[in-house]
């Protein structure tokens, strides 16, 4: 096998076995769905986790702070927080401006007494039992929005949160006081939750205070309760962990699941009907339905099921089609053979050349004819009637086909059989034009130019029934000019009319031709007409050619101008050519 027979075969394998297919696509569709509802379910069962753990713990750290101002001495704690405050607000600005200053903490050395410290180790041992950070007691300056710490829990070797350090409320890591946490706000944090992942080990804290009253039941202080997140981080590693592994396992028979239902729902039926496709497509005889997509028995009571009905449809449809057209063509080859015998026929009963004349023959007739369907509605012919006249025709039929070329076989009959009875030519079509007009239900016209030539005169007497001007071509001149002139009416309309007879005299080199409008009136495809004024310097042009050598040269000048648009009407054509007087005398 050589390569390009291996590199055919790969080709006409992934033409019936396409690399992305249906089922890949439905897989990687369910798969890009599941790892998104993961990430998502992943993210918000975290977030209410942390949310119930730490909110259940502030609760708990607030309720602690309640009770200790319950239960701590109140009289040493009021005085505390009384005292720290008016320290606090003698203070001038500029000095309690820096929180860290010595001289600014020196200031509060007075309210550390020996009652303080024994408070203080008290809180210590209530934060290690309580399992809190710290518990610190602090008050408010709600007008620099600063939050004063008078004591904490904590044993710090710098000065930060000893008595007298001040912090401002916003930068505090979050704090919830009573309000939210009876409000219920305290079970929603967001900012906590932003923080587990992105904040330093030292500020993953939070803190719930309690209002701390005075004697006259106004708040005086709060007694602060707070922890760290470090134990929380922890559990929610764990918790991930255990999430994921859950996450992953159902997902993986969400994902086993879908694609089993996509395939029988979905995929299936469709390779069903392409199978029944490409089986259909590699079919010879298509005109035999065999019902393919019938055989497939697709159920799924959905779009797939109309589809399949659909092509079942079309299959007979096309199968009707094939034999309707199969009949047609057939008809059409027979019809198209008939009409080729009738061609023939028709093309057989004009003449070739002048048969029968016994005088002294100083003329050539020539004539050219061509349909534009099949069969066509003109015609031409020359007959003798004796030895010194000549009967000319030519006619145009009205319409095209098969009816024109009937009606025209019967006008050509009608004027050779009253034109050798009758030498004049208006006796001749007068009585053609009443023998027309009898039955004549289809109410067909013809155009007629018939002419006798008597030869000894050189003189043609004739009768123009609504057909076109003649070309007269005169030796003398040495031109083609056409003949202007009143028609009478056409043929097969009244039988009544009367017709008038012309003379047209010829003299030796003279050329008379005449046609029929297929010539004038050759069409181009942005409809400009040929026009008698290009066939008369058409004529001019060829003027020394003679006989079928100046018709055809006259035809392909018109096939020329119309540059390849379809024929649209018959085009023919009759010349009588006198011998020149050179010729005649010899």
């Amino acid at each position: 096998m050589n390569t390009e027979q291996i590199r055919n075969k790969i080709s006409d394998f992934f033409k019936t076995h396409p690399i992305f297919g249906i089922r890949l696509k439905t897989g990687l569709i369910v798969l890009v769905l599941s790892v998104t509802i993961f990430y998502v379910a992943q993210s918000l069962a975290t977030f209410l986790h942390m949310e119930r753990e730490i909110g259940g713990n502030v609760a708990g750290d607030y309720i602690l702070g309640r009770i200790m101002a319950e239960t701590l001495d109140r009289e040493l704690v009021t005085s505390i927080f009384t005292r720290g405050r008016e320290i606090y607000e003698s203070i001038p600005e500029d000095v309690r401006s820096d929180s860290m200053d010595p001289d600014y903490l020196s200031r509060f050395d007075e309210i550390q007494t020996a009652d303080y410290i024994e408070l203080r180790q008290l809180l210590q041992q209530l934060a290690v039992e309580s399992d809190v950070k710290w518990i610190d007691l602090r008050i408010m300056d709600e007008e620099n929005g600063r939050t004063i710490f008078l004591m904490d829990s904590e044993e710090r070797a710098d000065q930060k949160f000893a008595a007298g350090f001040w912090q401002e409320t916003a930068s505090l890591v979050h704090t919830f006081g009573e309000d939210e946490i009876l409000s219920g706000k305290a079970n929603y944090f967001p900012m906590v939750a932003q923080m587990i992942g992105k904040q330093p080990e030292s500020a993953r804290v939070f803190c719930a205070y309690a209002p701390f009253y005075g004697p006259s039941g106004e708040v005086i202080g709060y007694i602060g309760v707070g922890e760290v997140l470090g134990s929380y981080n922890d559990d929610l590693a764990n918790f991930r962990i255990i999430y994921i592994a859950i996450m992953v396992l159902f997902l993986t028979v969400v994902e086993i699941l879908a694609t089993i239902i996509i395939h029988y729902l979905i995929v299936r039926p469709i390779r069903k009907l392409t199978l029944a496709a490409r089986k259909y497509n590699a079919l010879e005889d298509k005109s035999n339905n065999r019902h393919i997509f019938d055989s497939q028995k697709i159920r799924t009571h959905d779009e797939i099921r109309f589809l399949a009905r659909s092509m079942s449809e079309l299959e007979s449809d096309i199968s009707q089609y094939i034999t309707d057209l199969t009949a047609v063509t057939a008809e059409k080859e027979r019809v198209s053979a008939e009409l080729d015998v009738g061609a023939r026929i028709q093309s057989s009963m004009l003449p070739e050349s002048l048969e029968g004349y016994a005088g002294d023959r100083d003329f050539e007739i020539s004539s050219f004819i061509k349909p534009a369907k099949e069969v066509g509605g003109d015609c031409y012919d020359y007959f003798v009637i004796d030895e010194d006249h000549v009967g000319l025709v030519i006619a145009d039929v009205s319409g095209k086909g098969v009816p024109a070329a009937l009606f025209m076989v019967i006008v050509k009959t009608l004027i050779k059989n009253t034109g050798l009875e009758e030498i004049s030519p208006v006796c001749v079509v007068e009585k053609v034009n009443r023998q027309l007009c009898e039955n004549n239900s289809e109410t067909m016209f013809a155009s007629v130019w018939y002419g006798v030539y008597t030869v000894s005169a050189h003189r043609i007497e004739y009768v123009n029934a609504g057909h076109e001007n003649p070309f007269v071509y005169r030796a003398d001149t040495g031109r083609f000019e056409m003949i202007e002139e009143d028609h009478d009416p056409v043929l097969g309309f009244d039988t009544e009319i009367t017709f008038t007879e012309r003379v047209m005299e010829l003299h030796p080199g003279d050329k008379f031709l005449q046609y029929t409008d297929g010539i004038p009136e050759g069409t181009r495809v942005d409809e400009v007409l040929y026009g008698t004024d290009r066939m008369r310097d058409h004529l001019n042009s060829v003027r020394d050619r003679s006989g079928v050598e100046l018709l055809t040269s006259l035809k392909d000048d018109v096939e020329n101008f119309v540059e390849g648009a379809p024929q649209f009407d018959d085009m023919t054509m009759l010349l009588l050519e006198l011998d020149s007087a050179d010729t005649q005398t010899d």
